[in-house]
């Protein structure tokens, strides 16, 4: 026996059920992608670029300025880690049933 349902039932299961349930992996997607994204953005700048923090570290390690190498992948890190912290807190804040089943 085929159930056959309205264009109204459709809409409803599709945003009360489907998109509820593949929420949580299509943003964890999101926030990998994040991190591949920055990882390429700096080696582009590094390899490429004529302005940017990559650009930066590069003249830098060509001068041998060790204090502007440390810095300049100080901040790297530290700009990777909050783009990480934000997309967590946007997870957190937009599907508060993630982890709970």
């Amino acid at each position: 026996m085929q159930l056959i349902l309205s264009a109204q039932a459709k809409k409803q299961i599709i945003r009360q059920v489907i998109l509820p349930n593949s929420l949580p992996e299509i943003l964890t997607g999101i926030r990998i992608a994040i991190g591949v994204c920055w990882g390429t953005l700096v080696a582009a700048e590094m390899l490429a670029g004529t302005t940017g923090i990559g650009f930066v570290e590069n003249v830098a390690r060509k001068q041998s300025d060790y204090e502007i190498i440390w810095m300049t992948i100080l901040l790297l890190g530290l700009l990777g880690l909050l783009f990480d912290m934000i997309m967590c807190w946007v997870i957190t804040r937009s599907i508060p049933w993630r982890g709970k089943g």
